[in-house]
């Protein structure tokens, strides 16, 4: 009998923390590659506040160009694997945080990064979640969000009454999760965000996407 799956997007990252980096992205490179030269055009030298850092694989490239990072997440164990990662360097302070809370963060932020986490947020959370983010930002930071495109996309197990996808994760140990996995096109990206900043770029790539926006003055996201 097949283990029931778990619904907790917190829990089924802290469980794949030590196992988080297995992952062959080798037909992805080039799309990575690509995104990597967008971020240094756009951010190079400015303090960047980053959500979700997982293991820190994005914050270990940006801090070669950045002139600091805070890096936030919720789980202790991805932070844990990538404060050790990056020991050595004097640009990039990591600390725990719940993405929909940074009433705890200085302000002052010119740069704004979160890859791969908007795709797990309830869309009915997403305005709050950016509002939140907004509010970390100095007017006119940049802000870069990245995800995947269709081509990424594993089977949908379900969909819920605010039209969140769902996907079936199951880890080496057998354990089963059942999370948000939102995809979405450009017309997705452009309805979401049309109104959120200013100078919009959407950038839409064979496996990823990256959206960069402007924080407008006293923005609300709204």
């Amino acid at each position: 009998m097949e283990t029931p799956a778990k619904r907790n997007i917190a829990e089924y990252y802290c469980a794949r923390a030590h196992c988080y980096e297995d992952r062959d992205i080798s037909m992805r490179r080039m799309d990575i590659e690509k995104l990597q030269e967008i971020c240094r055009k756009l951010i190079c030298g400015k303090n960047i506040l980053e959500i979700a850092c997982g293991t820190g694989i994005w914050t270990e490239y940006t801090a070669n160009f950045a002139k600091s990072i805070t890096a936030i997440d919720i789980n202790s164990s991805m932070l844990q694997v990538a404060s050790s990662r990056l020991a050595k360097l004097d640009n990039v302070t990591f600390s725990q945080m719940d993405a929909f809370d940074l009433s705890t963060l200085r302000n002052g932020f010119s740069a704004g990064l979160a890859g791969w986490w908007i795709s797990h947020v309830d869309k009915a959370r997403i305005r709050s979640f950016l509002e939140g983010f907004h509010r970390a930002l100095v007017p006119g930071a940049v802000v870069i969000i990245m995800d995947d495109t269709q081509e990424t996309l594993d089977d949908i197990s379900f969909i819920d009454g605010n039209q969140n996808s769902y996907t079936i994760r199951t880890l080496k140990d057998g354990q089963r999760y059942e999370i948000i996995k939102n995809i979405f096109d450009e017309n997705d990206i452009q309805e979401l965000f049309s109104d959120v900043g200013c100078n919009i770029k959407v950038y839409t790539l064979k496996y990823h996407w990256l959206l960069t926006y402007q924080v407008p003055p006293q923005s609300t996201a709204q």
